[in-house]
């Protein structure tokens, strides 16, 4: 491709009343996603794949490769990236155009139906990154005198906002102290007339599964570390202000303080493991993970 085809792509964009900076900049980077994919094409020609998966096929780079691999007919199959609810990020479940969908759990499935109508090219396999991880079946009941704390992107402030707040309180009322895991896009600074510098612990773990373990409960805002903490055994209860990113499971949230209060003293209830059950069964995969993943792609071997 040469620049005459940029400038052809910037000419067509011309249709969008697109500014002609923000058109350029949008040639430029298909150019990108072309060469990319190209580059990949180079390097797998040689080696006659069976199939091709991508990290995420609703990025602009995997979105190429895809396309070009479903024109030569070879299966193409990309991972589940994130949580992905019908009311919040429906597009990356919408415009999948890999002929299979490797998802985490029985609610992205639910999901991931709403969205396209149907669910026949979706294979429950779980996170991959819960591969070789002995996962907890069950809850534990804790008392190390921490609240675990997970904060949301930047995007999320205002509901990070809330959920110090909530947790402040919590913390004082329970005589508990928090610990807090940021999210990479938030710094300290970010929060410094939020937090009380001396009831909290910024988190030190290495993993996210260490972390899952150092708390008596979580409370967590828009992310998909929710099913990550049940992943773990451990209790988490999840904000939900506006859009709910597991619409759908009913248990373990919160929108106001007194509910909060309330779920926290609800875990000594005769039903409370049976309610964790409930939750697990839709954000935790069955089965051994990395024999699901085995058993996928030993469909594609000669």
């Amino acid at each position: 491709i040469s620049s005459v085809n940029v400038i052809l792509w910037v000419r067509q964009l011309g249709k969008t009343k697109l500014e002609l900076s923000t058109r350029i900049r949008y040639a430029i980077f298909i150019l990108d996603c072309y060469n990319y994919c190209r580059e990949i094409y180079g390097v797998l020609k040689n080696y006659n794949p069976n199939l091709i998966v991508t990290f995420c096929d609703v990025h602009p780079n995997d979105y190429f490769v895809v396309n070009l691999y479903n024109q030569k007919q070879i299966p193409t199959a990309t991972l589940q990236h994130a949580m992905f609810s019908y009311n919040d990020y429906a597009f990356a479940n919408a415009f999948s155009e890999s002929k299979y969908f490797l998802g985490i759990d029985d609610y992205s499935k639910m999901q991931y139906e709403l969205s396209r109508g149907n669910a026949d090219n979706f294979v429950t396999v779980g996170a991959m990154k819960y591969i070789g991880v002995n996962l907890h079946s069950d809850y534990e009941i804790r008392n190390t005198g921490y609240i675990g704390v997970v904060l949301s992107g930047i995007n999320f402030m205002s509901e990070n906002e809330y959920l110090l707040d909530y947790s402040k309180r919590l913390a004082i009322q329970k005589g508990k102290k928090l610990l807090i895991r940021f999210h990479p896009s938030i710094k300290i600074e970010n929060l410094k007339n939020i937090l009380d510098k001396n009831n909290f612990e910024i988190d030190s773990s290495t993993n996210f599964e260490e972390f899952a373990r150092k708390a008596d409960y979580y409370l967590v805002g828009t992310t998909n570390c929710f099913g990550d903490l049940i992943s773990d055994g451990a209790i988490a209860f999840r904000l939900v202000l506006n859009n709910d990113r597991y619409e759908g499971i009913n248990d373990f949230h919160f929108s106001s303080y007194d509910e909060l209060v309330f779920l926290t003293e609800y875990q000594m209830q005769k039903d409370f493991g049976l309610k964790f059950q409930n939750v697990r069964k839709y954000v935790c995969a069955k089965g051994n993970i990395f024999a699901n993943y085995r058993n996928f792609f030993e469909m594609f071997q000669n």
